[in-house]
């Protein structure tokens, strides 16, 4: 947890390191989600994709006080897959 917290500040600071390290900790646990709500491997990659971009442009919104990294992702995540 608290490797994540810098991590994290790395990521709102736009470090694309830090991006690839969350991005290997976290994308199997969300691509998980994702391919269960799916039950299509493209689309659900391409998901994935698109909620690593998301969470990357909108980093800036995360609060460690509101909750845990991987709940806020898992909830950008399973948004891109209902819309």
């Amino acid at each position: 947890m608290q490797d994540d917290v810098l991590l994290i500040k790395q990521l709102q600071a736009n470090d694309e390191r830090a991006l690839s390290l969350l991005y290997d900790k976290y994308s199997g646990a969300l691509y998980s989600v994702i391919i269960k709500m799916t039950r299509d491997e493209g689309l659900s990659q391409d998901l994935l994709q698109e909620s690593f971009i998301t969470i990357w442009d909108k980093s800036h919104q995360y609060n460690p006080e509101k909750g845990r990294f991987y709940t806020w992702a898992y909830r950008i995540a399973k948004n891109k897959v209902l819309n």
